[in-house]
């Protein structure tokens, strides 16, 4: 299993991979077929949380390299909840259990927001 940043070609890979997790889960927000997102649009916002500080999402390839999981991370745009981000998690059954949320939620804390929480007050993981 290798977890990375996405990139711009993967676009239209994301949009498949979230409308099957959405499909198999009964936990997300869109259910099968709610989500109405072209791999035009979804190229579009990850150009556009490319530029945020504070946003981002990464992905779970695996072995074959292809997508199996994801977390979005939507950070904050008012100054004062820039320091916030809202999550998004989902893995395709056939990979669930396996430990790929928790490694990419460890991967998000140590590549992009570690060395800027060692220096605020008032951080918790909950």
């Amino acid at each position: 299993m290798f977890i990375r940043e996405i990139t711009l070609d993967d676009a239209s890979d994301f949009v498949t991979l979230v409308k099957l997790v959405e499909k198999e889960s009964e936990f997300m927000l869109f259910g099968a077929g709610e989500r109405k997102i072209t791999p035009e649009q979804q190229l579009n916002r990850i150009e556009i949380m490319k530029k945020q500080e504070n946003s981002t999402i990464f992905v779970a390839e695996n072995d074959l390299s292809v997508l199996v999981g994801y977390m979005v991370v939507i950070g904050g745009f008012a100054n004062k909840s820039k320091h916030s981000v809202s999550l998004a998690v989902g893995v395709l059954r056939q990979y669930s259990g396996q430990g790929i949320g928790t490694m990419i939620g460890q991967l998000l804390y140590i590549r992009k927001w570690d060395s800027k929480l060692k220096e605020q007050r008032g951080i918790h993981f909950f």
